[in-house]
């Protein structure tokens, strides 16, 4: 048996709300009241990441520098550039998702979901804080002229924080794809 169940999301910008309506979810001894709980939005989630080819292509920019100690060394500006545009482009997806792609207090949602839902949303702090923290030191060891410090320990720094991204954004889309098949009926 299923339940059909109805969301209220207030949108980002303020503007109108947005009803959603899902057609079926879990049969109720599947779910719990989920007052106080957290649950992904995978279309939106889904959409979110699709359309940020920006963000991707800076990542990808980034790790090709950072393999390249010496155009880090005789680019060193450009990296740091490229750091702060990662950090800004990470503050709009990560606000874009929590403003579209989560939404508490859903009427009913898997526990389990929920509990990964609300994990993955506390992430988005964490990584941001650490791309800050990223910037905020290559740009004083570039400032300092300290290029020989940027050369070694910001490549080691980015590509923790790029596997830590990496990691996340996989989790995210299992989530988008379990709370897909869920909603549609078909997850178990």
């Amino acid at each position: 048996m299923t339940v059909g169940f109805r969301h209220t999301i207030r949108s980002f910008a303020g503007l109108e709300d947005i009803m959603l309506i899902s057609q079926s979810t879990p049969a109720k001894s599947q779910v719990e009241n989920a007052a106080g709980h957290i649950t992904v939005n995978a279309a939106f989630l889904q959409e979110i990441k699709e359309v940020n080819a920006e963000l991707w292509d800076c990542v990808a920019n980034l790790r090709q520098q950072c393999s390249a100690p010496i155009s880090i060394r005789s680019e060193c500006h450009t990296l740091v550039d490229r750091l702060e545009q990662l950090r800004d482009l990470l503050a709009l997806q990560f606000s874009l998702e929590e403003a579209y792609g989560y939404f508490d207090s859903p009427a009913n949602v898997q526990p389990a979901l929920c509990r990964r839902a609300e994990v993955l949303r506390q992430e988005h702090n964490s990584l941001y804080r650490e791309i800050v923290e990223i910037c905020d030191e290559a740009d004083s060891l570039f400032r300092a002229g300290k290029l020989a410090v940027v050369t070694t320990l910001v490549p080691v720094r980015f590509d923790k924080f790029f596997h830590e991204l990496e990691r996340h954004e996989r989790q995210e889309c299992e989530l988008i794809v379990e709370s897909a098949c869920t909603d549609l009926g078909v997850g178990d």
